[in-house]
């Protein structure tokens, strides 16, 4: 009976240690050292699992407490800008935690197939965690988001980023634990000696990402003055009749409050948001609030807004003007649910009775813009992800010498805004590129090339927040240069040896 008890209390267990871990993707470190304990102690129940079916119902049940409150802020979306019944809006949060989850639950699965013993299995688990997240990303749901990687960046192992970016962050991270939890069960079974060696990865594992930290990826270049645009307006959804000159005019209104005097401005950042929509219609429609909040920013200016081209199609796209010329670049990555649907999910889609935009995608080719003669590349809300997009900026024969990323996180509850303040963190540290992100509702910021946050604007509050940017020199990170496979080779490799030593272990040796 004490068995059945204990085997019952591990799920509700599960869900408790994903709502902690959830809370790791949030800015500071307790929270990531939160994270890394809670995650820790999954490793244990997974480990500790008899059945394949055990295995991935624990899985499953941290990932609902991991997801469930991790994304928590789409619930906002759903009911407030999509129209949904709170009711309906909890059942839509579910249906994506489940999933989410469900990744989760098939590598736990597969590594309690996969490896038997407990002194393997850790890092059975943390293989198969790592590429069942990566597909989870990368596959026909394409939503990364609390990707493992994101959850360190407060800790020693993010220095691993500019090496081999988010994913051998979380190699590095998950295979640290799977190692301190080896190492107990080496030492139970009198493997002093594997304990210790055990113990000693872990220790070099998180020591050279803390070093990492310290490495000169690139060199300081000149500086770019900067003011970043926080307007707090609310979001314009399918429901909602607004002025584009009044949005546009207040815009100028908080640029003009700006009682900080300035020798030069090189470029003024503005969020996502600021057109409610396409450039052409409000050009017509409010061309003298557009003048004017063209001139409120002395001078150039990179604000966002639709196109449509002539063929049909739509874009979110982010627009440069300098008084002399005008560019535009399209966002790449398009949010799923919101901007397009994935794969497969259209009866999600329907079920729920979300609005949704229809937008085309990109060139990932696009050219890079300048400000001060300095090349920066431009990341449109989601497209702060993951490294894909910031990876296409080096397709040329040179990079960018810093980065900015303009989001509208108004359609989502605040939660939202410190996660997406850790993705530009990261996304600085996997280039070695400073980042100037400004977001509608809150915590725009500045992070330095070493993704520390140098200021930033507090949540619900309109401003202006000036940056000295120091540009970053030097050649592309090895990240950029070869991506994610080298950090996916190595997480597939280790669980392969650990499959291997798990099997070898249990064969029958001969007596002769």
């Amino acid at each position: 009976m004490s068995a059945i008890r204990l085997g019952t209390l591990r799920l509700p267990a599960a869900f408790v240690l994903g709502l902690l871990f959830s809370q790791a993707f949030s800015p500071g470190i307790l929270w990531g050292l939160l994270g890394a304990a809670a995650l820790f102690a999954q490793f244990q129940l997974i480990v500790a699992a008899h059945r394949c079916r055990e295995a991935a119902l624990i899985a499953f049940c941290f990932g609902l407490g991991w997801f469930g409150a991790g994304l928590s802020w789409t619930m906002e979306s759903m009911h407030a800008h999509g129209g949904l019944p709170t009711w309906a809006a909890a059942v839509g949060l579910a249906l994506l935690a489940a999933v989410c989850s469900a990744f989760g639950a098939a590598a736990a699965a597969a590594a309690r197939r996969a490896v038997r013993r407990p002194l393997f299995a850790p890092f059975a688990y943390a293989s198969a965690l790592i590429l069942a997240e990566y597909l989870r990303a990368g596959g026909g749901l394409d939503f990364g988001w609390l990707n493992p990687g994101a959850a360190a960046v407060d800790l020693p192992w993010a220095g691993w980023a500019p090496v081999a970016g988010s994913i051998g962050v979380a190699v590095a991270y998950l295979f640290s634990l799977a190692a301190v939890s080896s190492a107990f069960y080496a030492w139970r079974e009198g493997r002093r000696l594997g304990s210790v060696v055990l113990l000693s990865a872990a220790v070099m594992s998180a020591g050279g990402g803390q070093l990492g930290r310290f490495c000169a990826w690139s060199t300081s270049g000149p500086t770019v003055a900067m003011r970043i645009l926080q307007t707090n307006q609310p979001v314009v959804d399918a429901f909602t009749q607004t002025s584009a000159a009044d949005r546009i005019e207040e815009a100028a209104r908080i640029l003009e409050g700006d009682s900080a005097e300035k020798d030069r401005t090189d470029l003024a950042l503005t969020p996502e948001g600021i057109l409610p929509g396409d450039l052409a219609s409000a050009a017509r429609s409010a061309s003298h609030a557009l003048e004017h909040f063209l001139k409120s920013a002395r001078g150039p200016v990179l604000f966002s807004g639709f196109w449509r081209e002539d063929d049909g199609r739509w874009f979110n796209s982010a627009f440069y003007a300098d008084g002399r010329s005008f560019g535009r670049v399209d966002k790449r990555k398009l949010v799923p649910f919101g901007e397009f649907v994935p794969k497969g999910f259209r009866w999600f889609v329907d079920l729920m009775g979300i609005p949704l935009s229809d937008l085309s995608e990109g060139r990932m080719d696009q050219a890079l813009f300048r400000a001060a003669d300095r090349k920066f590349g431009v990341m449109i809300c989601y497209e702060a992800l993951d490294g894909e997009v910031l990876r296409s900026f080096w397709r040329g024969a040179e990079g960018p010498d810093f980065l900015v990323a303009s989001a509208n996180l108004g359609w989502f509850s605040p939660k939202i805004l410190g996660q997406y303040l850790q993705l530009a963190r990261m996304r600085a540290m996997e280039s070695a590129r400073p980042v100037a992100s400004a977001s509608a509702t809150g915590l725009s910021a500045l992070i330095d090339a070493k993704g520390r946050v140098l200021a930033f604007l507090p949540a619900a509050e309109s401003g202006v927040l000036h940056a000295d940017v120091v540009t970053a020199l030097g050649a592309p990170t090895p990240y950029v240069r070869f991506g994610d496979l080298p950090a996916l080779t190595l997480a597939f490799l280790l669980g392969l040896a650990a499959c291997a030593a798990d099997r070898r272990a249990r064969e029958p040796r001969s007596i002769m």
